[in-house]
């Protein structure tokens, strides 16, 4: 597979995993739990979030009062900023925990269309082991996405902040892919590395949905399909298959 080929498989497989998704009765029926879910976890946590606003407010008003307005209102910026930051980490969060008892029948699924060799385990065991692993890749990934975020409020690096959330979310969701196909630890660590650009831009369409409001809601389970596409392609790992 040449380079460019790849490249245009990454930057479209979002695209092409909701086409499959429109396509096939099963994995529509996955994905629409997940969305559901992540819709009411999500209004619910921003209320939660808009109410604690209050005693933030209060707080900072009960001690030396500010030298102009700006600093007031810089706070109630920064504060919302922050509130907002921890309500929708809270949501992604708990929906990656729940995508991941869907994730596992998702991925088969693309395989089976696509006759990619799937990991014997399943059930309880398939669960506590993926379970255990996006806890260790949220420990990973999390210093890595306050960087970028705080990156975010520096113009001149939000375009890098932009790149390095793309390549996080494309090397998750590649890793869950390539745990389900049973690949080694050694192609699922060096993976996102060695196909760095790959990498990079399967994650662009999933950065770019998350500045939507409630697009992160509904891109993450595309993304579990999308990234399993790409393993049954061939455009990350060894194997390589034509799409149903």
């Amino acid at each position: 597979m040449g380079l460019f080929e790849r490249y245009f498989l990454a930057i479209t497989a979002v695209f092409r995993a909701t086409l499959l998704i429109l396509r096939d009765s099963e994995l529509r029926a996955l994905t629409i739990k997940p969305w559901l879910f992540g819709v009411a976890l999500y209004l619910f946590v921003l209320v939660a979030a808009f109410f604690l606003f209050a005693p933030f407010r209060t707080l900072f008003d009960s001690g030396p009062q500010p030298s102009s307005s700006s600093v007031s209102a810089m706070f109630d910026i920064f504060s919302a900023i922050i509130l907002f930051f921890i309500a929708t980490l809270i949501t992604v969060v708990t929906i990656l925990s729940l995508l991941s008892l869907f994730s596992i029948r998702m991925v088969n699924r693309v395989f089976l269309l696509n006759n990619v060799p799937i990991r014997a385990d399943t059930g309880a065991v398939a669960l506590l082991r993926l379970s255990g692993i996006e806890l260790l890749k949220f420990i990973i990934f999390l210093p890595i996405t306050i960087i970028a975020f705080v990156m975010g409020f520096i113009p001149a690096l939000i375009p890098l902040s932009f790149i390095l959330f793309s390549w996080i979310l494309g090397a998750g969701f590649i890793d869950a892919a390539l745990d389900a196909a049973g690949d080694s630890v050694g192609l699922r660590v060096w993976s996102p590395v060695q196909r760095l650009v790959t990498t990079t831009l399967f994650g662009i369409p999933l950065s770019a949905a998350t500045l939507i409001p409630f697009g992160f809601v509904f891109i993450l389970p595309i993304a579990a399909v999308a990234g399993a596409i790409l393993r049954a392609e061939g455009a990350i790992g060894p194997a390589r298959a034509k799409l149903a």
